[in-house]
């Protein structure tokens, strides 16, 4: 088949779930033999080649990297059009938002459009995460989102127009359903996976040792971007009421990697304890060295308080060996079961404080877990058989 790709964004354009995702689908349908054509926008590696890993790439002109405006908007379809008179397509198939002015029935192409998410449920305006905010931040959250209510005609007329729709979990199909339940004929639920390649099982011992991590102290371990709603907030109010309630607590040192602008107010909360000693600070990750973070660390622990649509950093976690404590939101609990890793309610300290607690006092529950992580990973979210059943979904609308 040629199969045309769309995504705002690669891992050239910047590291993501979503980025990764769209570049590891696009080289496993290239292994089996297809064409694939990935359209994005401008990107900003002049080193980059117009075919990478054997995929075609076509950025769109005059477009900004890696993001969405009106300008990608307004020239998608037709650049769409000038590419299928070069390229025969036989399907598209846009992740995210990117087709929302795409008409398919207009150059008789089938349209597949995998939904990441809808466009509110992992924002402050998901309906779980609104009903907590104050009058202030809900003021500061529809400012900030007001485009994607512009975009919401749009969007639904995209799903609309789609001959298949492709979520990664039950959540984000309920999700669609609770707005346009005419659509559940044509939802099809494909689990994200990773290329194992990407995080090989690393000895945890040798992962300390490259980071200059300590080798005989528990280390927790979350990364993403530092934003309340990932709230990172959570567990180092957890960790002071587990120091307090508990002074002869095991060692521990906890780990926070990423960059964002809510890194002032998780560092100050973090002197107001006097954690300082006992959480550290990184920065932002490189590609190469995160597998090594995830690997090193006894426990990942993931308290978003949105709800996310999948929570591929989960995944990326367990395929390094490495048990997670994920909150109860969104899409986490299709992830985790309790043979690798263990809820908590979202931004409940005491309840995560008490897991915690257990899980430094019983070291057993890690060492029960880590050797179950990967195979239930490679497993239950098995790479080829999403690249598998992608091929499927195209074959049936063509």
């Amino acid at each position: 088949m040629n199969i045309c790709l769309i995504s705002r964004s690669l891992p050239f354009h910047r590291s993501g779930g979503l980025e990764y995702h769209t570049l590891e689908l696009a080289q496993g349908l290239t292994q089996r033999g297809h064409k694939v054509v990935l359209v994005t926008t401008s990107i900003p590696d002049k080193n980059i080649q117009p075919v990478y890993h054997g995929i075609h790439l076509e950025p769109v002109p005059g477009t900004l990297p890696s993001r969405y405006n009106i300008r990608f908007f307004r020239t998608i379809a037709k650049y769409i059009e000038t590419l299928h008179q070069q390229y025969r397509f036989d399907v598209v198939h846009s992740q995210g938002f990117s087709a929302l002015t795409v008409n398919p029935a207009k150059i008789n192409i089938p349209l597949v459009v995998t939904i990441h998410g809808t466009l509110f449920s992992e924002t402050a305006l998901a309906k779980k995460v609104w009903s907590q905010l104050s009058l202030r931040e809900k003021v500061q959250a529809l400012w900030h989102h007001k485009a994607r209510f512009l975009l919401l005609p749009l969007y639904r007329r995209m799903l609309t127009r789609a001959a298949c729709i492709i979520v990664d979990s039950s959540f984000t199909r309920s999700e669609i359903l609770k707005e346009q339940p005419s659509l559940a004929h044509k939802i099809k639920l494909i689990p994200l996976s990773i290329k194992p390649e990407r995080f090989p099982g690393v000895d945890k011992i040798d992962a300390r040792t490259k980071l200059g991590l300590p080798t005989d102290t528990m280390i927790l371990f979350t990364v993403g971007r530092l934003h309340k709603l990932k709230g990172i907030q959570t567990v180092i109010e957890a960790l002071h009421r587990l120091i307090i309630s508990t002074p002869d607590i095991p060692e521990f040192l906890y780990i926070i990697g990423g960059s964002g602008e809510y890194r002032t107010v998780l560092q100050r909360l973090v002197n107001n304890y006097n954690l300082q000693n006992k959480v550290s600070f990184p920065g932002r990750i490189s590609d190469s060295d995160l597998p090594l973070y995830y690997a090193s660390a006894d426990v990942f622990i993931y308290p978003e308080l949105s709800q996310p649509a999948f929570g591929l950093v989960t995944l990326e976690s367990l395929m390094c060996g490495t048990p997670v404590i994920g909150a109860e939101s969104g899409a986490i609990p299709e992830v985790i079961d309790p043979t690798v890793g263990v809820l908590f309610p979202p931004g409940d300290a005491n309840a995560l404080a008490d897991i915690l607690r257990h899980i430094l006092q019983n070291p057993q529950w890690i060492t029960e877990r880590e050797p179950r992580c990967r195979p239930y990973a490679l497993n239950k979210f098995s790479y080829h058989a999403m690249i598998s059943n992608i091929e499927r979904v195209y074959q049936d609308v063509i």
